[in-house]
């Protein structure tokens, strides 16, 4: 509740008390390392991605967000990132034909906006999962209208994808604030006081993002 209202930090604390419980759930480590990236923590979320390669099970959400960190650099080494590509494409749960098409391109900008159009096109990929990958290689490439065309193209009410640690500053856009409103989240800060993180209140009537 507290990340899809927004409000990062608190769950962040919930969630480190929830590693010392249990530091060997890979669950808790992967869902720590994806809103400490949230919270400005790159290099925790890191430290934490590094010490959970060695947990049994599945790391798919953690090494999607590993991708995200090192593309997100300027000084990554480009064979470094695609060898991430390649394990984040071999263990991830579900096929993600992103992964594949963006490996080859995320070098050449206009080769990877084509690579990010072609897979907001592709219906296989309009599930909540796959749009939200999207959405994240989208804003680590710098692409933040691609980025939020994939936010706009998810359905229903989930509103964890919106408090993402985004790199660019697509949370101050005009459409950002539409979705914002259109999941109820305006009238639930104003009720409530607590406009969370990334958000505040402007005069009366009317709030920004960033």
């Amino acid at each position: 509740f507290l990340r899809g209202v927004g409000r990062v930090k608190e769950s962040v604390r919930i969630q480190e008390q929830l590693r010392a419980i249990d530091p060997l759930s890979l669950y808790v480590s992967s869902d720590l390392q994806t809103w400490l990236d949230a919270t400005g923590r790159s290099a925790d979320a890191q430290a934490e991605y590094d010490r959970s390669r060695a947990l049994s099970g599945g790391h798919g959400q953690s090494n999607v967000f590993a991708l995200v960190r090192m593309l997100a650099r300027k000084d990554a080494d480009p064979a470094a990132v695609r060898a991430q590509f390649r394990l984040t494409r071999d263990e991830s749960p579900i096929n993600q034909s992103i992964l594949t098409s963006l490996a080859q391109a995320f070098e050449q900008p206009e080769q990877a906006r084509t690579a990010i159009r072609l897979a907001l096109e592709d219906p296989a990929n309009l599930d909540r999962v796959r749009l939200t990958v999207i959405a994240l290689l989208s804003d680590s490439l710098g692409e933040r209208e691609l980025a939020l065309i994939a936010l706009q193209k998810q359905q229903g009410f989930l509103t964890e994808s919106l408090w993402l640690g985004y790199k660019t500053d697509l949370r101050t856009d005009a459409r950002f604030k539409t979705l914002v409103r259109e999941r109820g989240l305006a009238e639930y800060f104003r009720a409530s006081g607590k406009w969370g993180d990334f958000c505040r209140p402007v005069g009366p009537d009317d709030f920004e993002c960033r």
